[in-house]
């Protein structure tokens, strides 16, 4: 879960579209199970603020 966070913010903060293609990636899913945001202790007003 960090891992995809971190990957989440640096695509937003680039150019080029990566974060758009992030998210078309990540809505073709079916099932996304993220089980790690407890653990790691991510609010939800950081969770918004990525995605």
């Amino acid at each position: 879960m960090p891992e995809l966070l971190d990957e989440l913010l640096l695509a937003r903060n680039e150019a080029g579209g990566r974060f758009r293609k992030l998210i078309t990636m990540y809505k073709k899913v079916e099932l996304l199970i993220i089980d790690e945001m407890a653990i790691n202790g991510a609010t939800r007003r950081i969770c918004l603020y990525i995605i």
